[in-house]
């Protein structure tokens, strides 16, 4: 094998890693992207519940201090 196909071969190789670790940190941000959706949705959700708690317990306080 000549120097010039080795060189070729070790390039391929190389490129062909590349392209692995492209497509890993491609999924891995594909995956944060799509957990901050989730999250956001959480985040509103939690709010939505906690006001509902809070105005849970005004209400309650309220009819506790009427009565």
């Amino acid at each position: 094998m000549t120097a010039a196909k080795q060189q070729e071969n070790l390039l391929i190789e190389r490129i062909e890693e590349i392209r692995h670790h492209i497509r890993i940190e491609s999924a891995v941000q594909e995956g944060s992207q799509n957990m901050l959706k989730h999250l956001k949705v959480l985040k509103s959700i939690d709010k939505k519940a906690l006001q509902e708690v809070e105005n849970l317990g005004y209400s309650t306080y309220c009819y506790h201090a009427v009565n």
